[in-house]
């Protein structure tokens, strides 16, 4: 009997801490789109930076247990391929529209993380890594690693 109670514990404590980072992000299901990678952490991305879209607002990307969990939508392996057991998620993001990614990862007492702004291109691959506590982003487009001007300021929205 205890061990059944310390399973449902464990699992009502889990879905707790999950719900505590808030909805699932949203997807544009049309119009001009790019993909997106963010690669170790738990990772938000809100593509209503400029306010005129309410439907595409922040939500929890890359998390255990969200539908992006190691989720695939083709794209090159870019960075990935050198930490292929770190958490992952791919996600069609709003192309030619400023969107800010942010990414979180805790251990040991540490916290690492930050948030950053960019404007992506339609058609295009992406990848964003917190690695070491810094946040890097790439565009990845055909499997070339370039990397791509990023900004930890809002930009203007025009």
């Amino acid at each position: 009997m205890l061990k059944h109670l310390l399973i449902l514990f464990s699992a009502i404590a889990a879905s707790g801490c999950a719900s505590m980072l808030g909805d699932p992000a949203s997807e544009p299901k049309e119009g001009a789109r790019a993909r997106l990678r963010t690669i170790y952490g738990t990772s938000w991305v809100d593509q209503n930076v400029c306010g005129d879209r309410p439907d595409l607002s922040e939500g929890v990307f890359v998390y255990l247990g969200t539908p992006y969990e190691k989720r695939s939508l083709g794209m090159p392996r870019g960075t990935l391929a050198n930490m292929p057991a770190r958490a992952w998620g791919e996600m069609h993001v709003r192309a030619d529209r400023q969107i800010k990614v942010r990414a979180n990862f805790a251990t040991g007492g540490a916290n690492c993380g930050g948030a950053v702004y960019f404007k992506p291109e339609k058609d295009r691959d992406y990848e964003i890594v917190l690695s070491g506590c810094i946040l890097s982003a790439y565009d990845i487009t055909g499997g070339n690693v370039k990397p791509l001007p990023i900004s930890e300021q809002k930009l203007p929205c025009n």
